[in-house]
């Protein structure tokens, strides 16, 4: 298995690991569900930053994306069934509208933490 599917397989665990408490956590304390937010993003940088470090920026890149698929599909199910995930009356428009968009977001934060990677590793000759 090459390095970046590792990254993406690990960071999809990760992330569906992190909805699955932020969602329990949600229910259980009774804050809003939307407050996980800053967790995923640092999930979809740290991602991208681990992959670009072995395979370069555009791994970084993918990997993020590729997560936040993960975290906008099964991510979004998994929250769905424990409770604070379900959107009664969601379009299937709209699922694919906040899929589209989820995976983007990931893209950007990949981006970012493949651009972290760059900066802060060093290269030796």
């Amino acid at each position: 298995m090459t390095h970046t599917r590792r990254t993406i397989l690990y960071g999809a665990i990760g992330i569906l690991t992190f909805d699955s408490a932020a969602a329990t956590l949600s229910v259980q304390l009774g804050f809003a569900y939307a407050w996980g937010l800053p967790g995923s993003l640092l999930i979809y940088a740290a991602v991208g930053f681990i992959a670009a470090r072995g395979s370069g920026l555009l791994a970084g890149v993918g990997s993020g994306a590729a997560v936040a698929g993960v975290d906008a599909t099964i991510g979004w199910v998994v929250s769905w069934l424990i409770g604070p995930g379900y959107l009664p009356g969601a379009s299937p428009d709209l699922v694919v509208i906040v899929i589209v968009e989820v995976v983007f977001l990931g893209a950007l934060c990949g981006g970012i933490g493949a651009l972290a990677a760059r900066v802060f590793t060093t290269r030796h000759a």
